[in-house]
């Protein structure tokens, strides 16, 4: 019995079962049939309880690898289970983490989807803009033309300057979009 298996950090299971088979198998023929059978008896009694003391001295030593084996399967077994749970509670968080991040994406994609509405929209709204814009423009153009006389001066600077000022919206508008 090789009592340093278990002090390797990884122990192979073969050898441990190994060494365990072969206590049971010597376990499951008692002492007194193995010396009734054998031809190895003492001539005196001493010597006989001398062999008996030892053989049980073996199988003590034995008793104590294959106990020392169990406690270390043991508490492999505790770490493996531990392991598991905070293997589970660390999916439990990315289960989380994962349901959370898909909320956060399908809200905004439902805030693009209204700024796209809310761009195109204004986009809309501009182009009519410009359209009016140009209508009264070239109004204007046409009513200058033929009414040049009638205007005064300042008149036709409020116009122009409205017509500034509108235009300056526009390409002020056109810019935050």
């Amino acid at each position: 019995m090789n009592k340093n298996v278990l002090k390797s950090p990884e122990v192979d299971s073969t050898g441990l079962r190994k060494m365990l088979d072969e206590i049971s198998a010597q376990l499951s023929v008692s002492y007194l049939k193995k010396r009734a059978s054998s031809n190895l008896h003492k001539q005196s009694a001493l010597e006989e309880l001398q062999d008996a003391i030892t053989y049980l001295s073996e199988k003590e030593h034995e008793l104590q690898v294959a106990l020392n084996i169990a406690k270390y399967l043991i508490d492999c077994n505790e770490d493996l289970q531990t392991k598991l749970v905070r293997q589970k509670e660390h999916e439990n968080v990315l289960i989380f983490e994962k349901k959370s991040l898909a909320s956060e994406i399908k809200s905004y994609q439902r805030l693009l989807e209204e700024k796209d509405i809310k761009y195109e929209n204004a986009t809309l709204s501009l182009a009519q803009t410009e359209g009016e814009l140009m209508k009264l423009s070239v109004d204007i153009q046409i009513g200058q033309s033929s009414k040049k006389h009638e205007l005064s001066f300042a008149d036709q600077d409020s116009f122009e300057n409205e017509l500034i000022e509108m235009q300056n919206e526009i390409d002020k508008h056109k810019r935050i979009n």
